[in-house]
């Protein structure tokens, strides 16, 4: 399957700072309630004042933070706030992983979509951005969250706005991104529209070392060099349609589909030698409506249909036989979503909030293989599995201001998760208390509880091959959610300079694994449950600032990280790393008209582990130049470079108990060219999207 061929180096594109909240993602952890709740609100005030307290949230004004920055979208706009930081193409906040969210509303994309969405938004969109650490059970989000608020105006005259936009970018092979939007504004309607079409291709390359010893004795190196070329198509159409019958009265109907048919062509020699392909065909359609009432009730529902058939062929040479075989699978999803919420503002600074959300999927999914060759070979048994999911999530919650100097958020929520292996119930807690002793100081405590769930191909009785077949890729029907307790301290000082410190116990922690069979020369990936992970971190992010030429964000982290398996094989690890990240992004200012940034940031990241992969250190330098000319500054040209030396890429290597294994990815800079105009005052209404987190990717 293609995710799964790709798995290995998919591994790595998470590093150990991150693999504890990322390595698996449940369905709903891009999600949050439709509703944006009315809490007390407390500016803080000070030198620029850049972030206000509203409940549990920290609010900061993303507008003046990128003014005058090269950020021409909204996914580079978050990296510009503090303790926001990129990690191999993830956004993680305060040194752990967060979920983004879009106005308030449930958001149904794999982060990668996500990330792609984004970065298609323009930044003057965003009317600021909220920070949660531990997001209240109200919004149905695990841990940490990061809420995009875009600008929705509403127009006495009918008026019809867009945008266009177009990206060349060149690495080892060129890829493309087109886009038009168009929004139509009326007093009481609004009609959104967007088409974009990314294509292209893209090439990498895999060497790989094994030094695999067998139970008998003998010992075999087998050195394969893989390169990969994939070619592909991304079609993504959104409509969106509201109605406001009157302030906090609105229904909104949404429709998203994509299309992203590609190709994959591998080659691998050395001791192993193959010919690989794969071509996939993902479907997805979501349809969601969305009322909500001005005394505080919010109703909706979602429907999404995933269909992803794939076609894969192999041809393989291996040190002990051959492989060839033609596999054809697809994974169909239907998933239903209801959800009612109740908010109530009460009277001396109380609110009170509750409700109910209710999800049911149903996986039907199948693998067959059939032999290219008339001589027998052992190949994976075909399978067909239909298998359907239930999570029912109730939750009640209060706030509480004092005055404008402590205010306090807490919820409960009860969750009941089943599919054909696990029927349980979990209390998930949530505890924020933000203290204000005086102005320019924020004081944040919180504690939560919450569980993640395995994508839904993950736990079916799969079995595919990776590396020429040397490597075999294998389902788990067993896996288990894993459960994660968190708490952390943070402190803003003068608005601008963010300190924080945590502390995570996650029971069950599941993740890709690779183990190195005794038996026979194979390697088998499986994601499997850990007994447990810790992480304990610190965190300082300060803005620096000289006259109006030169701005600059430094971003430090200190993580301690253990990691047990008491039952990982016949290797049982108990492993433990402390490790460090910086960040520091520059931007110096060389022209107001027309207006011209130049940004140069880099990231050096020191040794971590993952199970028992080491990973080495790594970093890299990126710069763009970015000029905004024409009247209004409608057009943004953008010049870029990314990865300038060639280092960013992880070499990840085991060497643990007997396992050897080296690898060496190739890191490809990125340079490329963007333009976008804006006509009609362009605002563009963002709307929520389609959650595919749990697919087969």
């Amino acid at each position: 399957m293609k995710i799964k061929t790709k798995a290995l180096c998919g591994i790595f594109s998470l590093s150990a700072l991150t693999c504890a909240a990322q390595t698996a993602t449940p369905g709903d952890s891009l999600r949050m309630d439709s509703i944006i709740h009315n809490l007390p609100e407390v500016m803080v005030k000070g030198e620029r004042p850049m972030v206000k307290v509203k409940g549990s949230a920290l609010v900061y004004d993303i507008k003046r933070i990128t003014e005058k920055k090269p950020v021409d979208n909204a996914y580079d706009a978050l990296k510009e706030l503090p303790g926001v930081v990129e990690m191999n193409g993830q956004l993680t906040l305060g040194g752990q992983g967060a979920t983004v969210i879009l106005d308030g509303q449930v958001t149904n994309l794999t982060k990668e979509q996500l990330t792609q969405v984004l970065k298609s938004v323009p930044k003057d969109r965003l009317a600021d951005v909220e920070i949660m650490y531990n997001a209240p059970a109200k919004y149905n989000v695990r841990g940490a969250c990061i809420n995009i608020n875009f600008l929705h105006e509403t127009a006495q005259e009918q008026r019809l706005t867009g945008e266009v936009f177009g990206v060349y970018d060149q690495s080892h092979d060129a890829a493309f991104q087109e886009r038009a939007s168009l929004v139509y504004a009326g007093k009481k309607m609004s009609i959104d529209f967007m088409y974009s079409h990314d294509h292209g291709n893209s090439y990498k390359t895999t060497e790989t070392d094994s030094h695999h010893s067998l139970s008998d004795g003998n010992v075999y190196d087998i050195s394969t060099y893989q390169r990969s070329r994939t070619r592909g198509h991304n079609h993504q159409m959104r409509l969106s349609m509201g109605y406001n019958f009157a302030e906090n009265h609105n229904l909104n109907v949404t429709y998203y589909g994509s299309y992203a048919p590609g190709h994959t062509k591998q080659e691998t020699t050395g001791s192993i030698n193959s010919k690989y392909g794969i071509d996939t065909d993902p479907w997805t359609h979501d349809i969601a409506a969305d009322y909500k009432m001005p005394f505080g009730t919010n109703i909706g529902a979602e429907y999404t249909f995933y269909k992803a058939p794939q076609t894969q062929t192999q041809s393989s040479v291996l040190t002990d036989g051959s492989l060839d075989y033609i596999s054809n699978s697809r994974q169909e999803l239907n998933i239903w979503k209801v959800y009612v919420k109740q908010d109530h503002t009460l009277k001396n600074g109380w609110g009170l909030n509750y409700g109910a959300t209710y999800s049911t999927s149903s996986d039907n999914s199948y693998q067959n293989y059939l032999s290219t060759v008339n001589r027998p070979q052992d190949l994976p048994d075909n399978i067909s599995a239909s298998k359907r999911e239930n999570i029912v999530n109730i939750y009640a919650g209060f706030n509480k201001n004092l005055n404008n100097k402590l205010i306090i958020d807490a919820s409960l929520a009860a969750e009941y998760y089943n599919n054909p292996s696990w029927n349980e119930w979990n209390w998930l807690p949530t505890v924020n208390v933000t203290w204000i002793p005086s102005q320019g100081h924020i004081l944040q405590f919180g504690f939560s509880s919450y569980s993640t769930y395995p994508e839904y191909w993950a736990v079916q009785n799969f079995m595919s091959y990776n590396n020429g077949g040397y490597g075999v890729i294998v389902g788990n029907p067993e896996l288990k959610p894993m459960r994660e307790y968190s708490a952390q301290l943070t402190y803003v000082l003068k608005n601008k300079y963010v300190f924080r410190g945590w502390f995570t116990h996650t029971d069950d922690l599941f993740m890709q694994t690779l183990y190195q069979q005794p038996d026979v020369l194979r390697e088998t990936f499986k994601v499997m449950n850990f007994d447990f992970q810790q992480q304990a971190g610190l965190m300082a992010a300060v803005p620096l600032k000289l006259g109006k030429w030169y701005s600059a964000n430094l971003t430090a982290l200190g993580v301690w990280l253990r990691q047990k398996d008491s039952d990982f094989y016949d290797i049982p690890f108990d492993r433990n790393i402390v490790y460090g990240m910086f960040t520091l992004r520059n931007d110096f200012h060389i022209s107001s008209q027309p207006e011209i940034t130049l940004s140069v940031n880099g990231m050096v990241r020191t040794k971590a582990l993952q199970a028992d992969y080491d990973l080495p250190a790594s970093g890299n330098v990126d710069a763009a130049l970015q000029i905004k000319f024409l009247k209004n500054k409608r057009a943004t040209l953008k010049l870029y470079c990314a990865d300038i030396f060639e280092t960013a890429q992880i070499d990840p290597y085991i060497n643990f108990k007997g396992q050897r294994l080296d690898m060496d990815m190739s890191s490809y800079r990125h340079f490329g060219v963007s333009f976008s105009y804006a006509f009609g005052n362009y605002k563009e209404k963002q709307h929520k999207k389609v959650d595919t987190s749990r697919f087969l990717k």
